[in-house]
């Protein structure tokens, strides 16, 4: 007798009920009468009590008795949590009868929970090679071929699993992920719109057309989908945050703070997204949006100084810094800016801005030695002789300054600075004439 009619079907990744064998199938084991009463008796007894379900067919295991039983064994032993029981049963099962389809899905699909997408990978490709691969068989292998990064692969396993079950949501979501790392913007797109006929309060995927629709720069329509999801009531704090973040760029300062206001309005906001969003009010000479940011932070610091340390504190130094310059506060700005370089005394950018808030001050000497340490710094040395060479040219000093443009112009050619090292040696040249 096949078995079935009598098998113990228990959910399991993606929504998929653990294998269930099909009638005349010739990769599945037949049963004698006697042990087709025992499934019977453990599918009953299983109803209300697993273990007892499992310790009946234990007493009942042998090297003559089907694989059938070794297989109901494993289904028993995960519904009842036990999933190294479950795989012990299963691999018995397919030490009796190697080419027992079910079993093998069964033993993929729980190495697969297991994180072990390696050791799934032959059972699912042997069953696809054989031809006889379901629909669940395409979805699992293209599972195991997202986990070890067969994008391509697990694309057209996927797309198989389709074919087969059309607009299966774990197969369509599998896709989407399988596109994301590919970077097919518009196929991705498409499919959200898709996938969200089907499920619309599923948050994942309005993220993931929004950040599809800004890649392709279409950003109201970006900011249309995380509207929509937050409508729904399904958007986190990193699509409100998002959101804030497309307001502010098309100039929207107030309803950007309002998406900011109820992203960051938990226990535990994000504090790197708050820093963000404090740099962009910065960018956009936005004063009232990035004080209300720096304030938040620096009372987020003093509940929880844990929260903002190391690269937050100093990102957060560094804004406060700008913003005291987008009040004109030089000296508070000096402040914070001398604050980030003793905890990062390297930090190219900031010690041009410190030379520069000097050289403004006419701190001229203090102006030249931050320069000098910058320009020590590779990734700001082009900034640094030339800032130090208006420095020069500030106090007359021609001479000192022409070698520090040339330095400049060495590093990075251009028109611009061109014409103003010709003026800068003209004037050196007529200063050594008066001399």
């Amino acid at each position: 007798m096949r078995i079935a009619m009598i098998m113990v079907i228990i959910g399991s990744m993606g929504g998929v009920a653990l294998s269930d064998p099909a009638p005349h199938e010739p990769h599945e084991p037949t049963v004698t009468r006697e042990e087709s009463a025992w499934l019977e008796e453990a599918a009953s007894v299983a109803a209300t009590n697993v273990t007892a379900a499992i310790t009946a067919l234990e007493a009942r295991r042998g090297e003559q008795v089907s694989a059938a039983v070794d297989y109901v064994i494993g289904n028993l032993h995960y519904q009842a949590g036990n999933e190294e029981e479950a795989r012990a049963a299963y691999k018995e099962a397919l030490r009796k009868m190697p080419a027992f389809r079910s079993a093998r899905v069964n033993l993929a699909r729980l190495y697969l929970l297991g994180d072990e997408p390696q050791e799934a990978m032959p059972l699912l490709r042997d069953i696809a090679e054989e031809g006889t691969g379901d629909a669940d068989t395409y979805l699992l292998l293209g599972h195991a071929l997202l986990l070890t990064d067969a994008f391509v692969s697990a694309e057209s396993a996927y797309r198989q699993s389709l074919m087969l079950r059309p607009r299966d949501m774990d197969a369509l979501i599998g896709l989407l992920r399988a596109l994301l790392p590919q970077g097919r913007v518009e196929e991705i797109l498409s499919l959200t719109r898709e996938l969200l006929e089907l499920e619309p309060d599923r948050a994942e995927l309005w993220s993931v057309q929004a950040n599809a629709l800004i890649e392709l720069e279409r950003y109201d329509e970006a900011a249309a989908a995380l509207d929509s999801a937050r409508r729904l009531g399904v958007a986190d704090a990193d699509m409100l945050a998002t959101l804030g973040d497309l307001h502010l760029d098309g100039g929207r300062p107030e309803d950007a703070m309002a998406m900011y206001t109820l992203a960051f309005a938990g226990d535990q906001p994000s504090v790197s997204r708050m820093l963000r969003a404090a740099e962009n009010f910065i960018l956009l000479d936005e004063e009232e949006g990035a004080d209300r940011m720096v304030l938040a932070l620096e009372e987020i610091r003093r509940a929880e100084p844990s929260r903002v340390e190391g690269d937050a504190y100093r990102t957060l130094l560094r804004i406060q810094g700008d913003l005291a310059l987008l009040r004109g506060d030089d000296e508070q700005a000096l402040d914070r800016f001398q604050a980030l370089l003793r905890e990062d005394p390297l930090n190219g950018r900031v010690l041009l801005r410190v030379a520069d808030l000097y050289r403004v001050s006419d701190r001229l000497e203090e102006a030249v030695l931050m320069c000098e340490r910058a320009a020590r710094v590779s990734a700001v040395q082009r900034e640094a002789y030339m800032l130090q060479g208006q420095i020069e040219v500030q106090r007359e000093a021609y001479a000192r300054a022409v070698p520090l443009l040339e330095s400049a112009y060495a590093l990075e050619a251009s028109d611009t600075l061109l014409r103003y090292l010709e003026q800068v040696r003209r004037l050196r040249d007529l200063a050594a004439q008066r001399d």
